[in-house]
């Protein structure tokens, strides 16, 4: 069985782009190497006293904002560089989903929606499937989802599934879902560490 941690970037209506990023790792051999992973890198960026309840969140390292303010950004960089060698390191593979938002009418096709909640939704389905094909075609296992719980879009992201679940073969040799179980399950990142790297992932898309 594998778990698959989702997350997105671009929600927020300045940003052309939202995206879903998965991280696809084997729960038996790789949850405790990942999260093994995120504490070593704790411990070698993050003073002793903050590392506990600290938490790898791309923006502020980028931009130098909340935690990061005033960090000198080769410092910041040397963060980042080190979270994405994660699935080189570990050997998980990423699946990403892309929206340009100015390309689709959420208005016409889902009119109780606001756009960033439309789009966050495509780019769900569309990562999901990624997944889905990567799981049929490289592992032969199943997998369940654990996404970054933004509580205005779960109700949506639960419809995504719904809707695949069901969706005709002739659109996709890969619907309706098989490999992906279940209706997702929403966690924060304090909750769930491994978000953290979707989170990164997602980030870096976006961009």
């Amino acid at each position: 069985m594998r778990i698959t941690y989702m997350d997105e970037a671009g929600t927020s209506a300045r940003e052309p782009f939202c995206v879903v990023s998965a991280v696809i790792i084997e729960g038996d051999k790789q949850l405790q190497e990942v999260k093994e992973y995120l504490k070593n890198l704790k411990e070698k960026h993050i003073p002793q006293k903050d590392q506990e309840s600290f938490i790898f969140h791309a923006t502020d390292i980028w931009s130098g904002t909340k935690y990061f303010k005033g960090w000198d950004l080769e410092k910041r960089i040397s963060i980042l560089e080190d979270l994405v060698m994660a699935p080189v390191a570990l050997k998980f593979p990423i699946a990403i989903g892309v929206v340009k938002k100015d390309e689709y009418d959420h208005t016409a096709d889902a009119p109780t929606m606001n756009r960033e909640d439309y789009c966050h939704a495509l780019s769900f389905a569309q990562c999901c499937g990624m997944i889905e094909r990567y799981m049929r075609t490289q592992t032969k296992e199943n997998t369940i989802l654990v996404v970054e719980d933004r509580p205005s879009a779960r109700a949506a992201l639960k419809e995504v599934i719904e809707f695949l679940n069901h969706k005709p073969p002739e659109v996709s040799k890969y619907f309706p879902l098989d490999r992906i179980q279940e209706m997702p399950l929403f966690a924060s990142k304090q909750q769930s560490s491994v978000l953290q790297l979707a989170d990164i992932y997602a980030f870096l898309a976006r961009g």
